[in-house]
């Protein structure tokens, strides 16, 4: 029999995209996986719709206060209790092609020690990187991790064979249990926001190996809800909501938690980049050039 991998969906009030989801996981070609959908005080129907239409799959509950990070700790802990090989971690908004544990159990009997990515595009495009991976790079100020390909098309040469990286998105990671239980669980304090990035950065920090798969598909639903699109149209620049809110990448505790825990002499040089790149693209491109769009 095939390793055993257990597949860890996070999922709060996004029944629509989750149904979307577990029905391409239905036609996923690999013998030997189980879904656990972590449900984080959901009320909108997802556990009776998971309940029903899905009786197979293992459904865990919280509170509503875990956020990304805790219920992916959730279902580790289930993967782990249980005596599973691997675990990977996925959004609800993700949509796999029938490959992609195949190629990812291979990958990783390949490369024992390492953490994987999957090649993630975009929704609705003709196959526009979202993810590969991420390299720590220099600026003229600081450093940066630069996402690998992101907003390209695909030239179906460029990422073809697997190829180590620095750092990688929430989007599909993939773990040999035994590195769980080396680096522990991810960082609860960043909720959502940075904490992906974070436990891949710890996992090499700690002597393992980042991954890309390029060929482990998936597709990212990356378009946010109506609800949130509506709201955004209410304002053009809200500083608080990018310095504080979980889900900016300008949140400033996890901001400066991350880099100085990392990367701590590029820190200050690195943070300060980071705000400057933030005022221009949602203060000065808005405001001055009439941009309309919020990003």
């Amino acid at each position: 029999m095939n390793p055993s991998v257990a597949v860890i969906i996070p999922t709060f009030n996004n029944k629509a995209r989750l149904r979307t989801a577990l029905e391409h996981w239905k036609k996923v070609q690999y013998d030997n996986f189980t879904i656990i959908v972590v449900n984080d005080g959901c009320s909108d129907g997802t556990k009776e719709m998971v309940e029903k239409e899905y009786p197979n799959i293992v459904q865990l509950f919280a509170d509503g206060n875990q956020f990304f990070a805790g219920s992916c700790n959730i279902g580790l802990q289930y993967a782990i209790d249980n005596g599973f090989d691997y675990a990977t971690v996925f959004n609800d908004d993700n949509y796999v092609e029938p490959g992609l544990l195949a190629a990812q159990v291979e990958c990783a009997q390949q490369h024992p020690n390492s953490v994987l990515a999957a090649r993630s595009y975009k929704l609705r495009t003709n196959k526009v990187i979202w993810a590969v991976g991420g390299v720590v790079t220099k600026r003229i100020i600081g450093i940066g991790i630069t996402w690998l390909g992101k907003d390209t098309e695909d030239d179906g040469k460029t990422y073809e064979e697997p190829f180590p990286v620095d750092a990688l998105d929430g989007s599909s990671q993939f773990y040999p249990l035994h590195i769980v239980k080396a680096i522990g669980f991810w960082d609860v304090r960043y909720k959502m926001s940075f904490a992906d990035v974070e436990y891949s950065v710890r996992a090499k920090k700690k002597g393992f190996q980042l991954i890309s798969n390029p060929r482990a598909i998936v597709w990212h639903d990356y378009e946010e809800s109506e609800t949130i699109q509506k709201k955004k149209k209410n304002y053009k620049f809200k500083l608080l909501y990018l310095l504080f809110n979980q889900k900016s990448s300008f949140n400033v505790v996890n901001m400066f938690r991350f880099w100085f825990t990392y990367f701590p002499a590029q820190a200050i040089p690195t943070i300060i980049r980071y705000y400057a790149n933030m005022l221009k693209r949602h203060y000065y491109d808005i405001h001055v050039k009439g941009k309309k769009e919020f990003r």
